[in-house]
């Protein structure tokens, strides 16, 4: 092709032609400049499909993460629910003399001193943030959804964490192994008069 257009170009100044020499010139620089633009437009279009599925798959992990989620906080929220009921039977028992040292054991074994730190599946949203492509959405009401999901996320966490060194903090200061450690609750008479109980 490109022998070609040297032979035109070659003939015509040969000929001494200047005006249809430099007419094929511009059409030359047009044919040049219309390729130059075809091919941008091409590789915008590629560039586009490329977002578009990474966008996608985006997409699909947050949607992995979040059903996750919902199932790990289904199951937590069962088991928290049985804790409420044991620590309502404490509150409920603590105020009544227990007949034997395993019923005083058993009451206090109610109560639940362990507590989660909050644990969320946020792999995506991660790789989102550190790759620096939260911008890939083309719905920016979803961006926004996603970014304020997230920051309660780490407000619950961070509420939670609090609560738990709070919580450690309040329980080292206990006095382990005295009888009234537990609040409200009477032992039996005997394990009160037994220094090793």
């Amino acid at each position: 092709m490109l022998i070609y257009f040297k032979r035109i170009r070659k003939n015509l100044l040969d000929s001494g032609k200047v005006s249809r020499y430099l007419a094929y010139a511009v059409g030359e620089i047009l044919l040049v400049v219309i390729g130059i633009l075809i091919a941008l437009q091409v590789n915008d279009w590629n560039e586009a499909e490329k977002r578009e599925k990474m966008e996608i798959e985006f997409l699909r992990g947050l949607l992995v993460d979040l059903k996750q989620d919902s199932l790990n906080f289904s199951v937590k929220v069962k088991q928290y629910e049985v804790l409420v009921d044991r620590h309502r039977s404490y509150l409920i028992r603590a105020y009544d003399t227990q007949r034997s040292y395993e019923e005083y054991l058993e009451v206090v074994g109610l109560i639940s001193w362990d507590s989660e730190n909050f644990i969320a599946q946020n792999v995506t949203y991660s790789e989102l943030l550190n790759s620096g492509n939260l911008n890939i959405f083309k719905n920016k009401d979803l961006k926004n959804q996603i970014i304020s999901h997230y920051r309660e996320y780490e407000k619950a966490s961070k509420h939670i964490t609090e609560f738990n060194e709070f919580s450690a903090s309040f329980l080292a200061r206990l006095p382990f192994g005295h009888s009234t450690f537990y609040s409200g609750i009477k032992p039996p008479e005997e394990v009160l008069r037994d220094p090793d109980q």
